[in-house]
C-alpha cells in the first residue's frame, strides 16, 4: 500500500486543503501500487478535509462505486451526490 498526504498539484489530482490518499491498489497520480492483478483493478481510500476535492483519472471502461463513511460528496460526471450510508 502507498499513501501520499500532500497540499499540491501534480499529474491526475488537484488538491485543495489537505488530502490523504492510500492506493491499495492500481495507481493514482503519480503513486502506482505494487499490488498484482489479474484484471485492472483501482482501489482507493481518501480521506479530504471539509471543502477538498480530488479529481482522480479512470477510464471510460471502468465500473465503480464510492462508499462515504461521514460527510457527503458530490461525484462524477453528473454530479451526484452521497452521504453515508450511500
Amino acid at each position: 500500500m502507498e499513501s501520499a498526504s500532500c497540499t499540491l498539484q501534480y499529474s491526475g489530482f488537484i488538491f485543495i486543503l489537505t488530502s490523504n490518499i492510500r492506493v491499495y491498489s492500481g495507481s493514482s497520480g503519480d503513486i502506482v501500487s505494487n499490488t498484482l492483478n489479474y484484471a485492472s483493478v483501482t482501489f482507493l481510500e481518501m480521506i479530504l478535509e471539509k471543502g477538498a476535492y480530488v479529481i482522480q483519472d479512470l477510464p471510460d471502461t471502468y465500473n465503480g462505486y464510492v462508499y462515504v463513511l461521514e460527510g457527503s460528496g458530490t461525484f462524477g460526471e453528473n454530479q451526484v451526490e452521497a452521504t453515508p450510508p450511500q
